[in-house]
C-alpha cells in the first residue's frame, strides 16, 4: 500500500513540475518579446497625435458576388453590404 502511495505521489509531483516548467516558458516568452514595427509607429503616432491605432491601407473594391442562402433565396453581396463595413 505504501509503495502505491509512493507512486501517486511521484506521479503528482512530476506533472506540477511540467505545468510549472510551461508556465515559466510562457512567462519567459512574453518577458522576451520584440516590438514590432507597426506597434511602434502606432506609439509614437499616439504621442504626438493623440490617437492610436494603426493606418491601414485604402480597401480594395467591393466583391460583386451572389451566393444563394440556407432557404434558397438569392443574396447579392455588393446590395446587401452597400454603405456598411464589410469585412
Amino acid at each position: 500500500m505504501e509503495l502505491i502511495s509512493q507512486c501517486i505521489v511521484s506521479r503528482t509531483v512530476a506533472r506540477a513540475a511540467r505545468l510549472l516548467l510551461v508556465c515559466w516558458a510562457a512567462i519567459a516568452a512574453g518577458a522576451c518579446r520584440v516590438e514590432a514595427p507597426d506597434r511602434t509607429e502606432a506609439e509614437a503616432r499616439a504621442r504626438s497625435t493623440g490617437y492610436r491605432g494603426i493606418l491601414m491601407s485604402d480597401a480594395g473594391p467591393r466583391p460583386d458576388f451572389v451566393l444563394e442562402d440556407m432557404r434558397g433565396e438569392m443574396y447579392d453581396f455588393r446590395a446587401e453590404t452597400e454603405g456598411k463595413l464589410a469585412l
